[in-house]
């Protein structure tokens, strides 16, 4: 149970869990993973519900407090440096606020700077602005929705580009929809538009259009079958 609750499978794990309770009652250390497994899948009243048995005990407590701290709004500030192979570095600041309910999590409100940087030519610069969010609609889905709308501008024409600076607005997207129809089985399915990283790309204003599905069935707790299929199409044909 411990490893699928690390391997990102927290629902298996928390089924693993409540069948060790259910001989063990009192096993101190499933009811933590379980209340760990049911918080990392946003489950929060069943977590803290899995904590009840545990009151002032150290560690439940500490627990309980971080998955209730979670449910909070916060504010976030990063930065961000790359330097790649084809010597473009990108310089990323971002101004994030974030927050989680027992219904609604990972909401999202960010806005970012963006300068890439390479080696004879101009210097491009973006903006980016991003909306979003997750919810569970019923036990055993989740759905994730984010759009972002970019801005990029240059300081001059992209050498091999087209006549004129970088000038283009463009809407992109990133958005999931996850179902577990049974603790053995999960089915994934994606969509998300964005752009290339490079000066060129951008000069020809050429955006990236994806869509995906997968499916994984754990036949045991050490052996998983994963189908995984993605398609990708550019707007410069």
């Amino acid at each position: 149970a411990q490893t699928r609750n690390w391997l990102g499978r927290h629902r298996q794990a928390a089924r693993r869990y409540e069948a060790v309770l259910d001989d063990h009652p009192d096993d101190r250390t499933a009811r933590l993973g379980l209340a760990q497994a049911w918080a990392w899948a946003g489950e929060t009243r069943r977590a803290l519900a899995a904590l009840d048995p545990l009151r002032g005990d150290p560690e439940a407590e500490a627990l309980r407090t971080r998955i209730l701290s979670e449910q909070g709004s916060r504010l976030l500030l990063t930065t961000g440096l790359s330097d790649d192979s084809d010597e473009i570095r990108i310089l990323t600041a971002t101004a994030a606020w974030e927050r989680s309910t027992p219904r609604w999590h990972d909401l999202r409100l960010a806005l970012a700077r963006r300068s890439l940087r390479q080696d004879g030519q101009p210097d491009v610069d973006a903006w980016a602005f991003t909306a979003g969010g997750g919810m569970r609609p019923s036990v055993g889905t989740e759905v994730h929705a984010y759009l972002t709308g970019h801005s990029f501008e240059s300081d001059g024409a992209i050498a091999g580009g087209p006549a004129g600076p970088v000038d283009f607005d463009l809407l992109g997207w990133d958005a999931w929809f996850t179902w577990f129809p049974h603790p053995a089985w999960r089915v994934d399915l994606s969509t998300d538009r964005g752009y290339l990283d490079t000066p060129r790309s951008l000069s020809e204003e050429i955006a990236v259009t994806s869509g995906g599905a997968g499916c994984d069935w754990s036949l045991r707790p050490n052996l998983t079958w994963t189908l995984l299929g993605r398609y990708s199409g550019y707007s410069d044909g």
